[in-house]
């Protein structure tokens, strides 16, 4: 009978099991995840109501399940966060939160910030899970609309 050394049994194992080299690191939760950002709103950064919801971060569920988005934070580029409240997001759906204020709607929610979140010349979205999983999105100042 051919015994294999430990040694070697043990790297084949190990390399089973890593992961591929380039390969991206595990979703902040099955399947929910920053889809795109749009952060350089249209026209001048005046901070009136139509340039400041201009500005929204889109969030997806790419699972099969309906998730609950409760207690989901988006922090922004200034270190501000938008919390979510109980959003059950479908599967295939997608859920956009702008900048400023307005009416929670279908689709649609609002931070109520009186200042733009993202900066046009570039930054980081950061979308995190009670459990502290997470997503981010970064761009630089090329275009208006980051896709993830």
């Amino acid at each position: 009978m051919n015994a294999v050394p430990f040694f070697l049994t043990a790297f084949i194992v190990i390399g089973l099991l890593a992961p591929e080299k380039g390969a991206s690191p595990s979703p902040s939760s099955p399947g929910v995840r920053i889809e795109r950002i749009r952060f350089d709103a249209p026209g001048v950064d005046d901070r009136t109501n139509r340039s400041l919801n201009g500005e929204w971060v889109e969030v997806g569920n790419r699972s099969g399940k309906t998730r609950n988005l409760r207690g989901w934070r988006l922090r922004g580029a200034d270190g501000q966060t938008y919390v979510f409240k109980d959003l059950r997001l479908g599967p295939g759906r997608t859920v956009r939160v702008h900048t400023g204020p307005g009416r929670d709607g279908r689709g649609h929610l609002y931070w109520h910030r009186g200042t733009h979140a993202w900066r046009n010349s570039g930054s980081t979205v950061r979308l995190s899970s009670p459990a502290g999983r997470a997503d981010s999105c970064g761009w630089r100042s090329r275009g208006t609309v980051k896709r993830c």
